[in-house]
C-alpha cells in the first residue's frame, strides 16, 4: 500500500501512525528522555489506548492551541531525527527528501521491529501538517532537544 498511495496528486498519499492515531496524544516535556516512553512493542498495543489516556497531557483535540500543535509538530521532527540517526544535523532540506511514508516504515522495520518487535511512537497527524504546509512550519516548530540513542 506505501508503494502505491506514494503521492497525494496522483493514487493518493498513505500516513501511518504508529501505532495508532492516538499517538498524537502521546508526548510531554521531555521529548524521547526515556526511550520506553517512546516506544512500544506490538504485544503492547492493545493496551496502548489505555496507557494515552493515563499519560496523555492533553486528551481533547478540540482544546489544542497553536503551542500545542508547534510542540507536537516539534515532538514528530525529533524522534524522526532519531529514526533516521540525524541528532544534530537534522533540517528540513534532509526531511523533505529523505523523510516520508515508505522511508518512516523501512526505519521502523530494520530499527525496531525486526529487533525487537516494537514500534517508535510517532503520529502521521504532523507529518500530514509538515508535509503539506513545508518548511515554514517545520522551521517555526523545531527546536532541538536531545534524543536518546534507540539503538540499544
Amino acid at each position: 500500500m506505501l508503494d502505491i498511495f506514494d503521492n497525494e496528486t496522483e493514487n493518493g498519499k498513505l500516513f501511518i501512525s504508529y501505532p495508532m492515531i492516538e499517538a498524537v496524544k502521546d508526548f510531554s516535556d521531555e521529548i524521547c528522555k526515556e526511550s520506553d516512553e517512546c516506544r512500544i512493542r506490538i504485544e503492547d498495543f492493545s493496551k496502548y489506548k489505555n496507557l494515552v489516556s493515563k499519560r496523555a497531557a492533553k486528551t481533547d483535540f478540540r482544546k489544542y492551541d497553536k503551542d500545542t500543535w508547534k510542540f507536537i509538530i516539534n515532538n514528530f521532527i525529533v524522534k524522526t531525527s532519531c529514526l533516521f540517526d540525524k541528532r544534530y544535523d537534522y533540517n528540513y532540506d534532509f526531511y523533505i527528501n529523505n523523510v516520508f511514508p515508505r522511508s518512516i516504515y523501512d526505519k521502523q522495520m530494520e530499527k525496531f521491529f525486526k529487533v525487537d518487535s516494537s514500534v517508535m511512537i510517532l503520529s502521521a497527524v504532523p507529518e500530514f501538517i509538515v508535509d503539506y504546509l513545508g518548511r515554514r512550519v517545520f522551521e517555526d516548530s523545531f527546536s532541538y532537544k536531545y534524543c536518546d540513542d534507540f539503538s540499544r
